[in-house]
């Protein structure tokens, strides 16, 4: 089973380091992509720290189900959800495949009842 460390700030299993996901999705997901061509905004999250203070805003939302989100970005990922037909059944839960280990940001159920692991990225600082 996997648990975060504090101390390492990490998951670990058995007292090795697990690899987070981050890195795995943008390689896998946005490969080529660069902040260079990126658009320019003047909003509060292009500051410096401003996309992961945001990231951590819509994270607080989104994980907790039994409130409804405020924010427009918490707003659209349960619009997402519902019409992708799936209905979130728990937040941040320690997720581990091989030596992958993160806290998943939502776990939904689909009508047949499978379920699948959401994990939501908002922004980066540059």
């Amino acid at each position: 089973m996997a648990s975060f460390d504090n101390k390492l700030k990490c998951f670990t299993a058995a007292d090795s380091k697990l690899v987070g996901i981050t890195r795995l999705l943008r390689r896998v997901f946005w490969p080529a992509y660069s902040f260079k061509r990126a658009p320019e905004s003047s909003g509060a999250a292009c500051k410096r720290g401003g996309g992961m203070a945001l990231g951590r805003l819509v994270d607080r939302q989104v994980s907790n189900l039994d409130k409804a989100p405020t924010h427009p970005y918490a707003r659209r990922a349960f619009e997402a959800l519902r019409a992708a037909g799936l209905a979130p059944v728990a937040s941040q839960v320690a997720v581990r495949f091989e030596r992958l280990g993160t806290a998943a940001d939502l776990v939904a159920r689909d009508a047949k009842g499978s379920l699948c692991v959401v994990e939501l990225k908002c922004s980066v600082d540059r």
